[in-house]
């Protein structure tokens, strides 16, 4: 089409031509997606899709070419062939499509004369003669949408079958019913193998005999987890050792009350966990993110989202309502003085707004427990009077916070020991304590621990 081709760029054949690319990528994108999971590399996947679409276009179009050619004699042979690349390959199709409107196009050039039929009375082996030639014919159509060999409706409607078929996997396999039926093929490959090639393993101990599949008593819980907890609790001893790092099979813990007198009631706070972790695999467990606010020591923040775009999204994991969503966002941007950086790249963040930025991640949302590691560490002196005064008024609200400090002279850490060391039974000692401290190390701090904590 870019050097005006007759053959491609005029009338009808460049809208069969469009209507053959649209198909193309109707069927190729849903394959496509389905080959990319296979690969965990996505530099490896797409060499390797670009390559098998590029080995079955090109290699069976050099396949049905050659045995088509007249000195082969196996025409019939390449008809079959083709027709099987047509069946499994959205790529052969658009590659011999586009090869069968070049060649129609030269075919019917030569043999759509009147002089031509007419030799066809005399000479009826020609090519051009379709029903009579042999051992090659030149396979013309005047419909180049026909099924007839020349037109490329075959082609086509392949084309179209793939795209329904590989678009239906897809949902499937994104539907609770592909994940079961992937978890069953993966459970019975595993059994298979395992008593293929480990006959001796199968006289195990009694592992599997005091496990209760009843699962009438457990909690709801997520199609993922339940299909996972099937597949560790299905799988011996011995597999699970031999092919994890670490394996936990319905494990419990309960909690009775804090009140001695009460010895009942124990609720339990792990429900019969069961999960697997492989080698090699990086795990993560997340927990109830609703009661606890952590800022680690070192910032682990995403550099390209902004820092609105982060407290949002922890915002919403830990289930903050759309409508009250913004406002404390914004209140807490300008308790923290990171308005005008709200919607800045995280990337370029100093250091010290990164560390307020961690500290916000932490706060946001309705946690009842707060825990930080090190809040203040690099941030100046203004910026953390900034941090300390919020801090002092989430700690008014009701929650607890739990500061942790590396620190040896660090205020903080000796009021905390001696909190939790000595019963101290008023207000007054408690002070006598904090000045005591305060004037041990400087002087000048005893002001701020009087603020911070009483």
């Amino acid at each position: 089409m870019a050097f005006n081709l007759e053959q491609f760029a005029l009338g009808e054949r460049f809208h069969n031509l469009v209507i053959l690319f649209g198909l193309f990528m109707w069927a190729v994108l849903p394959q496509t997606y389905l080959l990319s999971r296979l690969f965990r590399s996505p530099t490896s996947g797409l060499v390797w899709i670009t390559a098998i679409n590029v080995f079955t276009a090109s290699i069976g179009l050099i396949m049905v070419g050659l045995l088509s050619h007249p000195m082969i004699h196996q025409q019939a042979v390449g008809v079959c062939l083709m027709y099987f690349w047509i069946a499994i390959s959205p790529s052969f199709c658009l590659s011999h499509g586009i090869f069968q409107l070049f060649i129609n196009y030269q075919f019917r050039q030569v043999c759509d004369s009147p002089l031509v039929q007419f030799l066809c009375l005399v000479d009826q082996v020609n090519a051009c003669c379709l029903k009579t030639c042999d051992p090659f014919c030149a396979y013309w159509t005047n419909n180049e949408l026909s099924y007839e060999l020349g037109g490329v409706g075959a082609h086509l409607t392949a084309l179209s079958i793939h795209g329904f078929l590989y678009f239906s996997l897809v949902l499937i396999s994104d539907s609770s019913i592909g994940r079961n039926l992937k978890i069953c093929l993966i459970i019975l490959y595993k059994r298979f193998r395992y008593r293929h090639h480990n006959p001796e393993l199968l006289l195990l101990n009694q592992y599997h005999d005091d496990l209760s599949f009843d699962d009438g008593n457990l909690p709801a819980e997520d199609v993922d987890v339940r299909q996972h907890r099937h597949l560790v609790e299905s799988l011996p001893y011995a597999r699970l050792k031999e092919q994890t790092s670490l394996a936990l099979c319905r494990v419990s813990k309960t909690y009775g009350s804090i009140n001695p007198r009460c010895k009942q009631n124990k609720k339990p706070a792990v429900d019969r966990l069961s999960l697997a972790i492989a080698p090699s695999e990086c795990f993560g467990l997340l927990g109830a993110q609703q009661s606890l606010g952590y800022c680690p020591q070192f910032d682990a923040l995403l550099p390209y989202l902004t820092g609105y775009e982060t407290l949002q999204l922890f915002a919403r994991l830990r289930g903050i309502q759309e409508g009250f969503l913004n406002t404390e966002i914004d209140q807490l941007l300008s308790d923290l003085k990171l308005t005008d950086l709200a919607h800045v790249l995280v990337s370029r963040y100093s250091g010290g707004n990164r560390r307020k930025l961690s500290v916000a991640i932490a706060l946001v949302g309705e946690t009842p427990l707060i825990c930080l590691d090190e809040p203040t560490t690099g941030v100046d002196p203004i910026s953390r009077r900034h941090i300390w005064n919020l801090l002092l008024k989430y700690r008014r609200q009701g929650r607890t916070l739990v500061l942790s400090s590396h620190r040896n002279n660090n205020k903080l850490s000796y009021v905390l020991d001696y909190q939790l060391d000595f019963e101290i039974p008023s207000r007054s000692c408690y002070l006598d304590v904090v000045v005591e401290l305060a004037y041990r190390d400087d002087p000048t701090e005893l002001y701020w621990l009087e603020h911070m904590f009483l």
